[in-house]
């Protein structure tokens, strides 16, 4: 380990600290001569301590840090998952700060960013989802040590009121039944209308588990695939109720082995 005194285009004197890692030549330059020695300290003390000293923050850019933790982690996501957290990375994160390098993004910067989305119309809603998104790659970034910690710990999500659903009347329900003029349509309303099944459950309902009073809900269909489990990971039984079984048992003569939404 070594530093070196250069000279700049301008004339203007510049430090380099060389040294070796994981087999590598490395260097990086400093203004001031201070400031190399205090970085070659630093260097030398992390080469005494080894794999337990603590890390410098990486000077890659966090569009690129992004690119990387879906190379290595996005593998172990569901697909709607790995979607819609590209989504929002492609929308909120990385037009902002995709060009910010991991060392200076601080939680000052961040919360800058959050403010930024919101004057440019995001909702709170959305800006917490965003935040929740950053935090998970910047956790990942720690993990994989190019940050030795997390900025967007410990800040605060946005206050937003949910609006609560409201239940739709059987009349309500009835008059959107008539404007389709498909018997899978109007069943799909109804399973999840009268059966009260999330629409990637009622896709995936097989007429295997349509039973003779009730439904067994054991899949859903998401992102153009079929999973042999629930949002929940739990099968569950609901209760065929008579404005459903009319529906259901309209398809007899049509029913085949798979999907209902099918036939």
């Amino acid at each position: 380990m070594s530093i070196q005194r250069a000279t700049n285009r301008d004339g203007s004197t510049r430090y380099v600290v060389r040294w070796r890692e994981e087999g590598r030549q490395r260097g990086r330059r400093f203004d001031r001569l201070a400031d190399a020695r205090a970085f070659e300290a630093e260097k030398r003390r992390e080469q005494q301590l080894g794999a337990h000293a603590p890390k410098e923050p990486s000077a890659e850019t966090l569009k690129e840090w992004l690119a990387h933790w879906f190379a290595i982690d996005g593998v172990r996501w569901e697909k709607n998952t790995r979607l819609d957290r590209a989504w929002v990375v492609d929308k909120w994160i990385a037009p902002y700060l995709g060009d910010v390098r991991l060392r200076d993004l601080g939680r000052a910067r961040i919360i800058e960013w959050r403010a930024a989305m919101l004057a440019d119309g995001a909702s709170p809603y959305r800006t917490n989802k965003a935040l929740g998104t950053l935090s998970a790659a910047l956790g990942s970034a720690v993990d994989n040590e190019r940050l030795p910690a997390n900025p967007c710990v410990g800040i605060k999500r946005m206050p937003h009121q949910r609006s609560r659903p409201r239940a739709l009347s059987s009349i309500q329900v009835e008059l959107i039944r008539a404007e389709l003029p498909l018997w899978r349509d109007r069943t799909l309303v109804s399973l999840m209308a009268y059966a009260g099944l999330r629409p990637e459950e009622a896709l995936a309902l097989r007429w295997r588990d349509v039973r003779e009073h009730t439904l067994s809900i054991e899949a859903t269909y998401t992102a153009g695939e079929l999973k042999p489990r629930t949002k929940t990971r739990r099968a569950r039984s609901v209760p065929i109720i008579e404005s459903l079984r009319a529906d259901l048992d309209a398809a007899d003569g049509l029913r085949p082995a798979g999907l209902v939404r099918c036939s």
